[in-house]
């Protein structure tokens, strides 16, 4: 995860070198693209993260909604909406009670 977060901005800044604008102009110009979205968080004292507006409203995250962080220490730290899940375990175990 950590080297994706690497080459995307490697990527970003190249092309801000090639377009010769600027990488806040090239990361708004993402955000415009309602299926993906490159931001930055800060982690605060309390070691909290405020997740971007655009990435609450791409995955529909309201306040008091559980976020489920999936950890690897090669690959990094992913964050899921725990609906993601329970769909699925509603899914894996409709099918299983079905037989």
């Amino acid at each position: 995860m950590i080297e994706i977060l690497r080459i995307l901005l490697l990527f970003l800044f190249l092309q801000s070198i090639i377009s010769r604008k600027n990488i806040t102009s090239i990361i708004k110009e993402a955000k415009m693209e309602r299926d993906k979205f490159v931001g930055i968080s800060k982690v605060g004292e309390k070691g909290q993260i405020v997740i971007p507006k655009e990435a609450r409203d791409m995955f529909d995250i309201k306040p008091g909604d559980s976020i489920i962080v999936l950890c690897d220490k090669e690959k990094g730290i992913a964050l899921l909406k725990a609906d993601a899940i329970e769909d699925l375990t509603d899914k894996v175990f409709s099918k299983g009670g079905n037989k």
